[in-house]
């Protein structure tokens, strides 16, 4: 049994809520929920629920709607790895031929599969966490720059000897989808997956410009400040798309269901204990999701699908004090209608 909605990596001024029954008692715990964080300004963004295929409660913080916008962070190696399952079952790639093939400069290329980029377990140090990447988050980046910046850092293990998740697994990722369809996975993305699933609002977000309705990002100093943002070149795969909890949920469903990859290709996704192809595992009591959660500048984000339930969930917050955790464990404790949860 476990107590919290655990996430395994780090990284409310509610203006409108939805449920398809109006009348479940539920409704009023969520009422009180959001007018106690609503008091402290705690939470911007908004957040989805839905149950056997149809919305059951969706919720917009602060000065957000239905139709805002978020950057997902990591979420988008979820898409990312999806992608890359797609592309071995049309036999475009495999999983466990070395990527010495695509990136004959880097250290043990010839010893690290494609599979190892995808659970992190390629020894290829995360680059996020080198002193240096302050400098260089808010400017394009080139491929050969970025691989130039790669090839120096120093390997943290042996490949697939240990776990460590590192971004540059699947930025490595993106430029291996980008050579075998020989497009960017901006156009990737968007012909091979959001197109297909009729996800409308689900894009690699642009360096300079934002979508109509694409939120910035904030932290509190007792009011909200606006972040900076992040070029897309530099994480792409690992982290530069954009989408809204609704869609969030549809591409859950849809990967759970074989909508786009088949049964076969999803169990490898979620082959690992801690973190398989892409998947985590997301206990809540009893239940079990597998998902991911997401942190790229001030943006926090999370979406997973609970199988025996049917019933799918994603939040995207553009500013927060309160922990996103903290806020899953609460929407999950009402609609599951926990007998021992408390408001905050």
């Amino acid at each position: 049994m476990h107590r919290t909605f655990r996430f395994v990596f780090a990284l409310l001024f509610i203006s409108s809520a939805f449920l398809i029954a109006q009348d479940d008692p539920r409704i009023a715990k969520l009422d009180s929920l959001i007018t106690i964080l609503e008091d402290e300004n705690q939470v911007r963004g908004s957040f989805c629920i839905r149950q056997s295929g149809e919305l059951w409660m969706s919720g917009d913080f602060g000065d957000q709607n239905k139709e805002s916008l978020y950057r997902i962070g990591s979420i988008s190696k979820t898409f990312t790895s999806a992608l890359v399952l797609k592309a071995s079952e049309a036999e475009l790639l495999q999983l466990d031929e070395p990527i010495i093939r695509w990136f004959p400069k880097l250290p043990h290329a010839e010893n690290i599969s494609l599979r190892m980029l995808l659970n992190h377990r390629s020894g290829i140090h995360n680059f996020t966490n080198d002193p240096s990447y302050a400098a260089i988050m808010y400017t394009e980046q080139s491929r050969e720059a970025m691989l130039q910046r790669i090839a120096l850092l120093e390997p943290d293990f042996a490949p697939d000897s240990d776990f460590n998740y590192s971004n540059t697994n699947y930025l490595l990722a993106s430029y291996i989808l980008e050579d075998v369809y020989e497009k960017s996975l901006s156009d990737i993305l968007s012909e091979h997956l959001s197109d297909a699933l009729k996800l409308k609002n689900t894009y690699i977000f642009e360096p300079q410009r934002k979508s109509e309705n694409e939120v910035d990002s904030y932290y509190w100093t007792g009011e909200w400040q606006k972040m900076g943002r992040t070029h897309p070149s530099i994480p792409l795969g690992a982290g530069a798309i954009a989408s809204k909890p609704l869609e969030l949920c549809l591409f859950m469903e849809a990967l759970h269901q074989g909508d786009f990859i088949s049964q076969k290709s999803l169990e490898e996704m979620k082959s690992s204990a801690n973190y398989g192809l892409g998947l985590m595992r997301f206990p809540f009591y009893d239940r079990m999701a597998f998902g991911h959660n997401g942190g790229i500048d001030g943006f926090q984000s999370h979406a997973s699908y609970f199988s025996e339930e049917d019933m799918s969930i994603a939040v995207c917050l553009n500013g927060a004090q309160y922990p996103l955790n903290d806020l899953l464990v609460d929407l999950l404790s009402i609609y599951f209608e926990k007998k021992d949860y408390s408001l905050p």
